[in-house]
């Protein structure tokens, strides 16, 4: 999520249409809205950090008492989330390097491993912040699937498939791993909460469920 990296094309116009489908940041209704209120539900602990927060929808659905930081390396998306003026932090900041900002309870990631074109890096990060637990949401098919869509300037937006195997793989490859819990949002859509050893959390059962 560094400049230089050519799939990294959050412009304005593309933060726009990305606005445009995800509905209004206070909404209740709509596909988003559903799934940012089923990941608050899950989260563990008074602290949470948010990375690729876009413009903060988690935010309507949390705990008045929640202490929230959402990263974002987009600064249109940013400012867009800082421009709603809530009671919450917003930082620019990679996904591939959080070394700048505190652990937290619960880290949430949703959606973004789509647009990048490898989940451990991004993962391995993602756990170094866990407290408690990680709330993992990605696309999930039977194959592995990437596809690139041109920008200009040598640019491009990548949208990428995971598959079950695999997630699972990466999983089990994280130190402290206690537990995983997978929460079938959609036909391909997974939400995934896994435990970290010695928390508060840790003794959680893991389950599967769809909805």
């Amino acid at each position: 999520m560094n400049p230089e990296k050519p799939w990294e094309v959050w412009d304005p116009e593309q933060v726009d249409k990305l606005m445009q489908l995800w509905g209004p940041i206070n909404g209740k209704k709509g596909r988003h809205q559903k799934l940012m209120k089923e990941v608050a539900e899950l989260i563990t602990g008074r602290t949470v950090l948010d990375v690729a927060c876009g413009p903060g929808h988690l935010l309507s659905f949390l705990k008045k008492d929640i202490k929230y930081l959402g990263v974002d390396s987009s600064p249109t998306m940013i400012s867009k989330a800082r421009s709603y003026k809530r009671k919450a932090s917003f930082a620019l900041g990679s996904a591939y390097d959080l070394s700048n900002f505190k652990n937290a309870d619960t880290v949430v990631c949703v959606d973004l491993i789509r647009h990048l074109p490898e989940t451990w890096p991004v993962l391995e990060q993602l756990w170094t912040k866990t407290l408690i637990t990680l709330i993992f949401v990605v696309e999930i098919g039977t194959k592995p699937c990437t596809i690139k869509s041109k920008r200009p300037k040598d640019k491009y937006l990548i949208d990428r498939i995971e598959t079950m195997p695999n997630m699972m793989n990466l999983f089990n490859q994280l130190p402290s791993l206690n537990g995983i819990e997978k929460i079938d949002f959609d036909k391909r859509t997974c939400i995934f909460r896994l435990w970290k050893k010695r928390t508060a959390g840790a003794n959680q059962p893991s389950r599967s469920s769809s909805k």
